[in-house]
């Protein structure tokens, strides 16, 4: 359900008269701090209901960012909601009507955004939290573009995925302890009846090894001739979201793993520790996250 997705953060510009990629806090030769750039763009969203200029049906708030100098760091909370069309909304425990939504209203869905911006450093972090794989990688840097374009003329923030393989090089050997993944079709005797208690549950198959067990390192699911490979392209046929829980060091991270998710790609699954507060992070939590993710990561 929750997510994060890893981004490198950089900008095209001249350095000395030649194109490249500055440090981001020297942006405009030297004129110009992408930290605070970013900042002042934030502070004037948390102000007002911004409308994406390019979906009529997409509201976005702004809300609880933090700007931490010292550390470079930012961090706060982007909301969404789709509007335009009217429905019900109803009480799943019985089917009764909560309330009749209208067209003007929208369900604003909170998704965390963390920020590195290191001065001396041509490239910094972002991490983008996603909920139900619903992001807002794409109206955060379309926004924060738009604004970019009134202080620095023909230049454009650059936001791309974070690697595999570069980024997370550390956990290229970590232990695959579990495998959990959700059936395409969730048709059985036992997903009808729990869906009858709650609409919304799902059922989940989960693999595990013997005790102190493992089924080997996290690359060899991507190695094509190896067991995990064979095992990952089975499983691709029934089911979806399979998630890889790799140990290393003490440590765990939950990975999306699939043919289809290339090394272009990273995908984070929650930790079991999230806390939540009615299906949504607490604060706290998904910083302790997101500076746990971060050391995993060279900028």
């Amino acid at each position: 359900m929750h997510t994060i997705h890893p981004y490198k953060i950089s900008i095209f510009d001249k350095i000395n008269g030649k194109g490249g990629y500055p440090s981001l806090g020297a942006l405009d030769n030297g004129k110009v701090d992408a930290f605070n750039l970013i900042k002042n763009w934030i502070s004037d969203c948390q102000k007002k209901n911004v409308i994406n200029h390019k979906e009529k049906s997409l509201t976005v708030q702004f809300k609880n960012f933090k700007f931490d100098l010292a550390s470079r760091r930012i961090y706060g909370w982007v909301y969404t909601g789709e509007y335009g069309t009217a429905n019900t909304i109803v009480n799943v425990k019985d089917g009764s009507l909560a309330y009749a939504k209208k067209s003007t209203n929208a369900e604003m869905i909170p998704h965390f955004v963390y920020l590195v911006i290191p001065k001396t450093s041509s490239k910094g972090l972002v991490l983008l939290h996603s909920v139900r794989n619903s992001g807002v990688k794409t109206i955060f840097h379309e926004l924060l573009n738009a604004y970019c374009a009134s202080v620095l003329p023909d230049r454009r923030f650059q936001i791309n995925p974070a690697p595999y393989k570069k980024a997370l090089q550390l956990w290229r050997k970590a232990l695959t302890k579990e495998i959990k993944a959700i059936p395409k079709v969730q048709s059985s005797d036992i997903a009808d009846v729990v869906r009858k208690i709650n609409p919304d549950s799902e059922t989940v198959v989960i693999i595990k090894p013997p005790l102190r067990g493992n089924f080997g390192k996290w690359s060899d699911f991507d190695k094509k001739g190896t067991p995990q490979a064979e095992l990952l392209e089975v499983l691709e046929n029934d089911y979806e979201n399979i998630t890889a829980t790799i140990q290393s060091n003490g440590k765990s991270r939950k990975i999306r793993m699939g043919t289809k998710i290339t090394n272009e790609i990273c995908i984070i699954e929650a930790p079991d520790d999230l806390e939540l507060s009615d299906g949504n992070p607490k604060i706290q939590s998904i910083l302790a996250w997101c500076e746990d993710i971060r050391q995993d990561f060279k900028y």
